[in-house]
């Protein structure tokens, strides 16, 4: 595999999907993460949206704790680009909004799907950043029917 950097190829992306919480899939990545780094390649974790009120302090913020242990089996500092857009349940019907490790009072305001517009290309954009510096991206995500997630098909 190609070392990252100026004029090399973005980091490869290895992306663990489960259809429930308790499937196992933060498990998996933080195995996945560690495997990956004890092959010698510079692997990060990655979780676009995370629904937790777990959750670590972090340089700039606060992630999820799953990805915060994720970096840590990947040997790599955790940083808020590795799980962006963190959703605290505050009721049943509302959840506080950390965008890049802060609260965000404008987006947590927002109903749901109008919030997803406005975070998608910024998802998009921490992705990139991370895929440009490492070797390997360990994306963990939720798969269900019907789609409530966001992603470009729910707009």
């Amino acid at each position: 595999m190609a070392l990252v950097g100026a004029g090399r190829r973005p980091a490869r992306c290895v992306m663990v999907l489960g259809t429930s919480s308790g499937a196992g899939k933060s498990w998996l990545c933080t195995a996945l993460c560690r495997w990956y780094a004890r092959q010698g390649l510079r692997v990060a974790p990655f979780r676009a949206q995370n629904t937790s009120n777990n959750a670590r302090v972090v340089a700039g913020g606060e992630i999820g704790s799953a990805q915060y242990f994720q970096a840590l089996a990947a040997g790599v500092e955790p940083t808020v680009q590795m799980n962006p857009l963190l959703l605290k349940p505050e009721a049943d019907t509302r959840s506080q909004v950390v965008l890049l490790g802060r609260v965000n009072a404008e987006l947590t305001a927002l109903p749901w799907r109008t919030r997803c517009a406005q975070v998608w290309p910024m998802l998009a954009q921490t992705l990139d950043a991370l895929r440009r510096e490492h070797d390997v991206i360990v994306i963990e995500g939720r798969d269900r029917r019907p789609r409530s997630t966001c992603s470009p098909a729910t707009w």
